[in-house]
């Protein structure tokens, strides 16, 4: 699953590159490759955050030197890391409701953390380290994403559009307005236009 999980964040950083140099497909790898890494922290993450392997899960020996707390503390985690991972989808595409996701998700992962470290002081737990880098690493990335604004990421995929961005800006002074909206589709689809096409299109119009 460690290598899994290093392939989807490699296919998320190839989707970022895509997304923010306006490369078509971009979406899709995003999307495919978050859900499944989401899907790998929860509800498979008393499994991998613990460090057992798929095919050991109903294995007893596994679980040997585990508390029922490493476990309960595992899949909150799991759990955090994958809304949080969910919650940074919906920020990158635009949806509503990514920031309500990225709060809960870092909440979650948060106060799992604090009582991992109170419970490590009296046990050992040599998944502790495994545990904390992941949370460092997509908590961070979750602080950054709840405190960048919608209009920012907009203000940065298409900074060679100011028309497009200027379109979204008012759209979001006004989300309710439908024509306010048709024109952010409608600049969103011609700056996808092939040259040919963007051509024909000025002809049409």
């Amino acid at each position: 699953m460690k290598m899994l999980e290093k392939l989807l964040a490699l296919a998320i950083v190839i989707a970022l590159i895509m997304k923010f140099s306006l490369i078509p497909g971009s979406d899709i790898i995003a999307l495919w490759a978050m859900l499944t890494l989401a899907c790998l922290y929860y509800p498979l993450g008393f499994l991998f955050l613990n460090q057992i392997r798929l095919r050991h899960i109903f294995k007893r020996d596994s679980y040997q030197n585990l508390t029922a707390v490493q476990i309960i503390l595992a899949v909150v985690t799991g759990m955090g890391l994958s809304t949080i991972v969910i919650g940074s989808l919906f920020k990158l595409l635009t949806f509503s409701g990514a920031d309500n996701m990225l709060f809960v998700g870092l909440i979650m992962t948060g106060v799992a953390s604090i009582v991992s470290v109170v419970l490590s002081m009296t046990r050992k737990d040599a998944n502790r380290k495994f545990t904390f880098w992941r949370v460092g690493i997509i908590g961070v990335a979750g602080l950054l994403l709840i405190f960048t604004s919608e209009l920012a990421i907009v203000k940065f995929q298409y900074r060679n559009h100011p028309e497009y961005v200027e379109a979204y800006r008012n759209y979001l002074a006004d989300p309710g307005n439908e024509e306010l909206y048709k024109k952010v589709e409608l600049g969103r689809n011609r700056i996808q236009l092939t040259e040919e096409e963007s051509k024909e299109d000025e002809k049409s119009n």
